[in-house]
């Protein structure tokens, strides 16, 4: 099986959600037939890259994502709201006659699974800070946390990924906590950046 291939400077992890505007002609193509797939793959890289570079990659880690929800707006314009629900690597990259691009994958264990994470003490000081700064932010940014009617704030890995996702940090960043073994390193990094910000003299 393959999968329809959307390239954007976009770093989504398991359980994200993000809006994206649909307007070239092989983006919708990829719409329609995600629903006949059951999604399409969201492949982030630098914003240098074009998509010749890519079709010839050897292989990349990306978000599976599947449309939960679209609207068209007054001037037909589509928007359409994805949830990745894994990830992927893609193996080998072909491109239609439109420049749509499609790959093979395999699936991917991202972080450890709940009873793993369950070993963390998820109610220490510097857990429980991650968890209030991000409903925190959730409660300030209305149209972001109308993205997440079910937001899970008791799981470590859920609050961990949307972090990584909102920061401004650079993509090439983001994208090594994409890597299957990276949660303990995401874990230290957000320790480190949270509570530095935190503590910050004002």
């Amino acid at each position: 099986m393959m999968l329809a291939i959307f390239p954007l400077p976009i770093v989504l992890l398991p359980g994200g959600v993000t809006r994206l505007s649909i307007f070239e002609p092989k983006y919708m193509r990829l719409v329609t037939e995600s629903y006949r797939n059951g999604g399409f793959a969201l492949l982030p890289y630098n914003q240098s890259k074009t998509d010749s570079t890519l079709a010839t990659a050897d292989h990349s880690i990306a978000a599976w994502v599947e449309i939960i929800d679209f609207n068209t707006s007054d001037d037909g314009l589509l928007s359409i709201d994805i949830k990745a629900k894994r990830l992927i690597e893609i193996t080998a990259v072909e491109s239609d006659v439109d420049g749509l691009l499609k790959g093979r994958y395999h699936e991917l264990q991202h972080w450890p699974d709940s009873n793993e994470v369950s070993n963390i003490d998820q109610n220490n000081s510097q857990n429980r800070k991650l968890t209030s700064v991000l409903s925190a932010i959730f409660e300030e940014h209305q149209n972001l946390a109308s993205l997440y009617p079910h937001a899970n704030g008791q799981d470590l890995r859920w609050v961990c990924a949307r972090f990584i996702e909102l920061l401004p940090l650079d993509i090439k960043h983001k994208i090594n906590f994409m890597a299957p073994e990276s949660f303990e390193q995401c874990l230290a990094f957000l320790h480190t950046t949270i509570n530095g910000h935190n503590n910050a003299p004002a």
